[in-house]
This record gives structure tokens, C-alpha cells and sequence, in this order.
């Protein structure tokens, strides 16, 4: 039934992610997880929002499936590098899962972005994340006077 529903949209001219959201919320409450993945892999694939990848992540997230969230960040920022919030909330599943090199790589690679739509929530967070690391001795004032950095 949602298929029917999602077929009738032309989504190459426009599309709304609630659409896509509702049909996938209705697989998953008819236990059929493999057909809400489907649903939300299609959205992607066709019209990708930021509120597919958010709740998709979210999904995969209270699943356990870190995994599948690690692919979808993935393709988020594939699809939006510019994503601030995305390139933070990916590190911080990094963090949180104790993996602390990947964390700094991937905030290495943001700021390694030629353009960022937010970065000043991007050095919040990171400098969040840098100071309880005992380890390292990079902070983000030494990011933003670097002039290599770029964020002069």
C-alpha cells in the first residue's frame, strides 16, 4: 500500500520526506523491517533530505546497527559535505563508541572541506571533544590560527 502511494509522486520534480518517513513508519509497524530499509534506501537514492538520513539513522541507531549508521553518514555527507550537523552527530557516534581515532578523523576531514554551511558549530563541538582528550594537544584555537587550517 505505501508502494502504490510513493509511486504516484514524481519525485524527480519534487518529493517531500514525510512521504517517504510515513511509508517506512508503516513497515515498521507492520514488523517488516526489510521493506522500511527498502523504502528509505529508495528515498535516499531518489530524493535524499536531510530528514531521511536523520531518521534513517536514528532507526539503524536504536537497532544497534552501527554498521548501517557508519554507511549512512557516509552517504550523507557523499550527498551534503557542506553538513555541519552531519559531520558533527557522525563524530559523535564515534565518540560514543569509544573509537576515538575515527572521531578526529572525521573531524579532520570536515574541516578539510572547501566549504562549510556552519562551522562554527563544527569547532564547538570538536573543541567539545578535544578537551577531555588528554592525549592530543590540538585545540581549536590552534585549528583557527593555523593559517594552513584555512579559518583565518
Amino acid at each position: 500500500m505505501p508502494s502504490e502511494c510513493l509511486n504516484l509522486i514524481p519525485h524527480n520534480k519534487f518529493s517531500f520526506a514525510k512521504i517517504w518517513l510515513l511509508a517506512a513508519q508503516f513497515e515498521i509497524r507492520q514488523l517488516n523491517l526489510k521493506a522500511a530499509r527498502q523504502i528509505l534506501g529508495n528515498a535516499i537514492g531518489k530524493a535524499p533530505k536531510d530528514k531521511i538520513f536523520k531518521k534513517y539513522i536514528e532507526i539503524e541507531l536504536q537497532l544497534g546497527n552501527i554498521d548501517r549508521c557508519r554507511k549512512l553518514y557516509e552517504k550523507y555527507l557523499e550527498w551534503s559535505p557542506e553538513n555541519c550537523y552531519a559531520w558533527s552527530k557522525y563524530a559523535e557516534l564515534e565518540r560514543s563508541l569509544s573509537e576515538t581515532e575515527r572521531a578526529r578523523g572525521i573531524f579532520e576531514l570536515a574541516i578539510a572541506q572547501p566549504a562549510l554551511d556552519m562551522p562554527e558549530l563544527l569547532w564547538k563541538v570538536q573543541n567539545l571533544f578535544l578537551v577531555p582528550c588528554q592525549d592530543t594537544h590540538i585545540y581549536l584555537s590552534d585549528i583557527i590560527l593555523d593559517p594552513a587550517s584555512g579559518f583565518i
